[in-house]
């Protein structure tokens, strides 16, 4: 047999469920503004960043070891850093105009940068194939802060060390910033913080240097 309520527990329960209701109802209301907002979390280069892959701007560079022993992450630094000693002026000259400029510069230079990139390896003890491709290239996943650029296909420089199969060093050369990817073990291991942003003109001119 069922007991009924006190009148004032009965105006409790009322009350406790208008309040529940309206709760859920402003919930429901204020999310897409909610979604709205976390735009602002973006930070400007991020933002930039979204832009250009929207827009098919983008372009990538990456820089891939021939294994994940210190020695081949070591070489593979060295190569990174010979390229933008070669070239990085060149490229960030290149950028202030479009992409288009910074994509043709790549294609035009690619056989000395992969002159620079053999030079570089063989100064460094590895003996193994060296090569460098400009073109629409297949790249992985790479996430930086809110922005992932999902697998597929982009405009990029690719530098192959041996048998490329260690973890591979990536930037963005296009639009006018490089990225510093935690999901890259070497670059995690940084005492900077993982998820720094380095301004292309530093970048170019006093590139930065990952701890193996």
């Amino acid at each position: 047999m069922l007991r009924r309520l006190h009148p004032r527990c009965s105006l409790w329960l009322n009350a406790a469920l208008a309040l529940f209701c309206a709760a859920a109802f402003l919930l429901v209301l204020l999310w897409p503004l909610r979604s709205l907002s976390a735009g602002a979390e973006y930070s400007p280069e991020e933002r930039s960043l979204m832009e250009a892959l929207e827009s098919g701007e983008l372009i990538r560079l990456h820089v891939l070891a021939d294994g994940d022993d210190a020695e081949s992450q070591r070489i593979k630094l060295c190569v990174r850093d010979a390229l933008i000693a070669a070239f990085g002026e060149m490229l960030l000259e290149a950028s202030r105009a479009d992409a288009d400029a910074v994509y043709e510069t790549l294609m035009s230079h690619v056989g000395q940068m992969e002159d620079a990139a053999l030079a570089c390896a063989r100064e460094n003890g590895f003996d193994g194939p060296v090569t460098a491709e400009v073109g629409i290239l297949d790249l992985p996943s790479k996430t930086y802060g809110h922005v992932t650029l999902p697998q597929g296909k982009y405009r990029a420089l690719r530098v192959t060390l041996g048998s490329g199969q260690g973890q591979n060093w990536w930037c963005v050369l296009f639009p006018q910033l490089c990225l510093a990817v935690s999901s890259d073990g070497v670059e995690a291991q940084s005492s900077e913080a993982p998820s720094l942003i380095w301004d292309t003109e530093r970048i170019f001119s006093q590139w930065l240097i990952f701890p193996v």
